[in-house]
């Protein structure tokens, strides 16, 4: 709520005339020849700012007529200004003894009672103003603050459904009261409150699915299915709603109730995207994904503005196998969505992939390109910067991988992969003692996480050969390939360890798998 604050200069039309003068405030006053002319001073005094001054003349003022709410209203306003909070406080109150219905009185006694983190005596003087302008939004916005710092929600909820009924544009009011009945279980008084938002935005599908989301909560299933049915009369053919069925049914009766229905209604109308879209959608989390696409691509044909389409198309087509069209769609796709930060994930993952398949050093570059711009959308996500520092180091890009391992394990210290991986490409770049005993830090770290993991074990073994330390490097490597015998590269490391050991024969064997197993 945007509120003035209570000690900017406030001036008020008053009526100024000749004795007998009529002040209109809340009610008719008349005032004496003196109070008048004290007043008349003041005011001058409060308009060029000497707050202090108008302070004293409103005082000989009220000594002069100690009748007038006018007067001491006057008086409380510059004693605020200049800090004399008590006594203006004790000003409004004789206004309000004098005049019980002055509004504004009232509101700067419960802003001084806010002030003062006073509820109780705020929630009062609110009431007051309430008790002969029910209407006041002022009154209900702050009443509704309060009970709110008392810790009665209840009585806030009621208080922000009044405030909007007063004010209908207070959505923000109802959606509040909305969370203040969920946790306190009050469900039929949500649902009452979800039937009053829907009678001033009935197409508003976010309020629908949450009516739909609490009778099902509630295992009122037959109230869900009839409800569900009268928003599909109402907006008959229209695919938004479809979809909104579609995914109810989903939810309560199981996908294939929603497919049947979906299939059924598409067949019936030419409802727009949407039920395509949610078949589609159902397709995919049945893994049922050659069913998945042609509605898939259909919605993206009618609604090329849909990110999420492109996400789940790709995605089928990925788990068909079929990585150049989910490339070749994404690719079509990104210049759309510029900001999207999962379809630039998506693009480097695949490109990726199909450069590491093909060989293929331009797609690798490609891969590190879009990965890098997910990771400007997203700079902490570490599954983007895992794929980023895999697709850098394939480039020999060495410290671009590294950096982002650093950055990984900045923001997750506890990434053990991200551990292993920095560990090994220290021991393979790095050759100093200070970095390779960072490395096996880290490793061992790892080890402490996943102790069974063969390529940590690895990991750890060539950090400990790279350290001169080959018995405890033998004893890692022996471990791993216990785990994973035919691991040619663990199968070289030993061979290169054995031979530094002088036991070439034994190094020979190991080799010779090696190139058995590659």
């Amino acid at each position: 709520m945007l509120r003035k604050s209570l000690f900017l200069p406030v001036f008020f039309i008053l009526g100024i005339g000749f004795p007998g003068l009529s002040f209109a405030q809340s009610g008719a006053e008349e005032v004496n020849d003196q109070a008048l002319n004290f007043y008349m001073e003041g005011m001058r005094l409060e308009m060029v700012g000497e707050y202090d001054s108008a302070a004293r003349a409103y005082t000989r003022a009220v000594e002069a007529d100690s009748t007038s709410a006018t007067l001491f209203f006057a008086l409380a306003r510059t004693q605020l200004r200049i800090g004399k909070m008590q006594a203006g406080e004790e000003s409004l109150e004789m206004v309000i003894r004098l005049d019980s219905t002055n509004t504004d009185a009232l509101k700067m006694l419960a802003e001084l009672a806010g002030a003062q983190k006073d509820s109780e005596r705020a929630i009062a003087y609110l009431q007051k103003i309430l008790n002969h302008d029910s209407e006041n939004q002022y009154a209900l916005s702050d009443l509704a603050e309060h009970y709110r710092a008392l810790g009665d929600s209840l009585l806030e909820a009621a208080t922000l459904e009044r405030l909007y009924e007063v004010n209908p544009r207070a959505i923000h009011a109802l959606g509040r009261a909305e969370q203040i009945y969920l946790n306190a279980k009050e469900f039929e008084k949500a649902l009452a409150l979800y039937n009053k938002l829907l009678r001033t935005m009935p197409d508003n599908t976010e309020l629908i699915e949450r009516e739909l989301r609490l009778l099902v909560a509630l295992e009122r299933i037959p109230e869900a299915d009839t409800f569900i049915d009268s928003v599909l009369e109402k907006h008959a053919g229209e695919g938004e709603f479809i979809a909104l069925k579609g995914k109810y049914l989903g939810n309560v009766k199981g996908s294939e109730a929603a497919i049947n229905y979906l299939e059924q209604a598409l067949i019936n109308s030419d409802s727009g995207w949407e039920p395509r879209f949610m078949l589609g959608q159902l397709y995919f989390e049945t893994k049922n994904y050659e069913s998945a696409i042609p509605h898939l691509r259909a919605a993206l044909d009618a609604n090329p503005a849909e990110p999420t389409a492109v996400s789940f198309l790709a995605l089928s087509h990925l788990n068909l196998e079929q990585a150049e069209a989910a490339y070749k769609l994404l690719e079509n796709f990104i210049p759309a969505f510029p900001d999207n930060f999962f379809l630039h994930y998506l693009l480097g993952s695949v490109a990726r992939d199909l450069g590491t398949r093909e060989n293929d050093t331009a797609l690798l570059e490609k891969a590190l390109r879009e990965l890098s711009r997910a990771i400007e959308l997203r700079p902490d996500d570490n599954q983007s910067l895992h794929v980023y520092a895999t697709t850098a180091d394939q480039l020999g890009k060495t410290r671009k991988a590294m950096n982002a391992y650093e950055r990984i394990l900045k923001t997750t210290p506890e990434d053990d992969l991200a551990m292993n991986n920095y560990a090994y490409m220290i021991s393979e770049n790095v050759t100093d003692v200070d970095s390779l005993l960072y490395a096996a830090k880290l490793i061992q770290k790892a080890l402490v996480i996943t102790p069974d993991n063969p390529s940590y074990l690895d990991t750890a073994g060539w950090v400990y050969f790279k350290l001169g330390h080959l018995r405890a490097a033998r004893e890692m490597l022996e471990k791993s390939l216990s785990k994973d015998p035919a691991n040619a590269e663990v199968l070289n490391h030993m061979a290169k360890l054995l031979e530094t050991m002088g036991q070439v024969e034994a190094a020979a064997r190991y080799r010779q798998e090696a190139q058995q197993s590659e």
